[in-house]
């Protein structure tokens, strides 16, 4: 069985879910939008503490119960939190355009397109994404409400949506995703995240092994398969360590 390697990355600034295959089996999406940047900015900056990281995730113990939080930004959203424009205009054109405005090239045509879409997926007042994953859905509901309780009380957020998640299967194991298979089987093996790499989990080589994914096929500031390190957003504060969803 293959050995973990030491990490190269460092795995305390990045949220965890990126690289670490655990599934937790409940989850709730609260959809965000700005109404006041300096508002947002004090509520998102009180909450920087709570965000989940890969390090953390790598040391839990998995028989003690889990609560996780994870953060996301839409492209809109960082404007409203008043990010530069300079920087914004430097994004790639996918993330500025979002999935909405690109749903011909993305093939969600006819009875996918987003007029069809639930709210508020593709809303232009969709700005902040929180995720919170537990063990137990009487603890993702109860840091919902928490959260929730502290969005409300802010000048300068308003909760657009929430959505429910639950793991198919959970009572069997190994889980089932939607469409019946095994959960978790396509988990690839990345270099430079500690994590052990599987035959079938990388990039197939002549001689009949397989090496790891470059880290940079999935993080930005790292090397990624054709030899490039991503130089977009133009501030590196906002590309070191962070990644697309």
């Amino acid at each position: 069985m293959p050995e973990p390697t030491a990490p190269s990355v460092p795995l305390a600034e990045i949220q965890a879910g990126v690289f670490d295959p655990l599934i937790l089996p409940n989850e709730v999406h609260l959809f965000v939008q700005v109404t006041d940047a300096v508002g947002a900015r004090t509520f998102l900056g009180s909450i920087v503490g709570e965000v989940t990281t890969e390090a953390q995730a790598a040391t839990a113990d998995p028989t003690v119960p889990q609560l996780r939080l994870s953060v996301g930004f839409t492209w809109a959203g960082l404007g409203a939190l008043g990010l530069d424009p300079a920087v914004l205009g430097s994004f790639p054109e996918e993330f500025r355009d979002g999935m909405a405005a690109r749903y011909r090239t993305l093939g969600d045509n006819g009875s996918s397109e987003p007029t069809k879409w639930q709210w508020p997926f593709g809303a232009p007042t969709l700005h902040l994404w929180l995720l919170v994953q537990g063990s137990t859905a009487a603890a993702v509901a109860g840091r919902v409400d928490d959260l929730s309780a502290r969005i409300a009380a802010c000048d300068g957020l308003a909760v657009i949506g929430t959505q429910d998640g639950a793991q198919f299967g959970a009572e069997r194991a190994p889980a089932k995703e939607h469409f019946g298979f095994n959960d978790n089987l396509s988990q690839p093996g990345v270099a430079g995240v500690g994590q052990p790499v599987y035959d079938g989990q990388g990039t197939l080589q002549p001689d009949g092994t397989w090496a790891p994914i470059p880290v940079g096929c999935f993080l930005l500031g790292y090397e990624n398969g054709f030899g490039n390190v991503e130089t977009r957003p133009s501030d590196p504060r906002l590309r070191q360590n962070g990644t697309y969803m």
